[in-house]
């Protein structure tokens, strides 16, 4: 991650370099992503491990800090852009968050570890780890990812492309948009802190609760907001924050419970992150396609067939149907 973070503040720009500035670009987002992939799940499981009296209210400060990183993302950009050195400003944040990836891992060398080594598992080659993921844990790998797309569909449409739908369908400014996004994604983060709290006795009928209201609420956000008017807009922003924070806060305690101890990480890890580069990164993009030929109905119709993937999955495991 640091190494990524780094290459692309150092990077040549497309005007020096050409097609081998943009090569670099996405050679370094991929090393960012290969990094994301095994410290964000790897982190919440850390935190569970550590407290497994409160794993989700533990679990809930990952996910407020993947929405408060959104929101420091999204003021950088802004400050970046209001900056006249705007040609080289935008590789301060990079290097920052390079030094913020060393601090990271010197942190990280220094925790101590969650199992104490008499009660730690053997290694396990990863081929063969991946091929008993897939032999005995296959329904659980796939709830993974259901989790992990649902998540990605709801926050990248509802954050990042709800931004162009605002400007395009409401008729907002770009400044005023931006910050109605940042500020609901703000919101997010002490609503994850708060459900935190509440959910960790009955996380599979909250994160239930929260679906439901996901589900019914989809074509309201689009529908209020394309009115253009401001109270009704702050109010289907409101709906996105309940949504988002109360699944959110239970997501990742359900996704501990899939697999086993030997198999957690890789299992977590693998699953969440490929269904992350399957759905999260292409939702906007699809969410733009769908707008070109169902106004704003595609957009909602397709948050709700993820929102019911999820459900399906979680309802089969309160049934308590064995995994395959």
């Amino acid at each position: 991650m640091g190494i990524g973070t780094l290459s692309i503040a150092l990077l040549p720009s497309y005007a020096t370099a050409g097609l081998w500035g943009a090569f670099g670009l996405l050679i370094a987002r991929i090393l960012q992503g290969f990094g994301m992939g095994g410290e964000f799940l790897g982190a919440s499981l850390f935190l569970m491990e550590h407290q497994p009296d409160r794993p989700c209210l533990a679990s809930s400060w990952i996910s407020a800090a993947a929405a408060l990183g959104m929101v420091v993302g999204a003021l950088v950009a802004y400050l970046c852009s209001r900056c006249a050195a705007v040609e080289w400003i935008w590789r301060l944040p990079f290097l920052v968050g390079a030094l913020g990836c060393w601090v990271s891992f010197k942190l990280r060398v220094w925790v101590q570890d969650t199992l104490p080594a008499a009660n730690r598992q053997p290694r396990v080659a990863l081929f063969r780890s991946v091929a008993l993921l897939w032999k005995h844990y296959r329904f659980g790998f796939l709830k993974v990812m259901v989790l992990s797309g649902f998540t990605g569909v709801l926050v990248y449409t509802f954050n990042v492309y709800f931004l162009v739908f605002l400007r395009q369908q409401a008729g907002l400014s770009l400044s005023l948009a931006t910050w109605l996004t940042t500020l609901s994604q703000l919101a997010v983060c002490f609503g994850i802190l708060i459900f935190g709290r509440l959910v960790d006795k009955h996380p599979i009928r909250f994160y239930r609760a929260g679906l439901g209201i996901t589900l019914l609420v989809s074509p309201l956000i689009f529908y209020l907001s394309s009115t253009g008017q401001f109270s009704l807009i702050l109010f289907s922003l409101a709906l996105y924050v309940s949504s988002n924070a109360l699944t959110s806060a239970c997501v990742f305690k359900l996704a501990f419970d899939v697999f086993p101890i030997h198999l957690r990480y890789l299992g977590m890890a693998t699953a969440w992150s490929l269904s992350a580069a399957i759905f999260s990164g292409t939702a906007p993009l699809l969410a733009t396609w769908l707008s070109a030929y169902t106004d704003y109905w595609g957009q909602a119709i397709y948050v709700q067939l993820m929102t019911l993937l999820a459900l399906c999955f979680v309802s089969v495991e309160n049934n308590k149907r064995p995994i395959q």
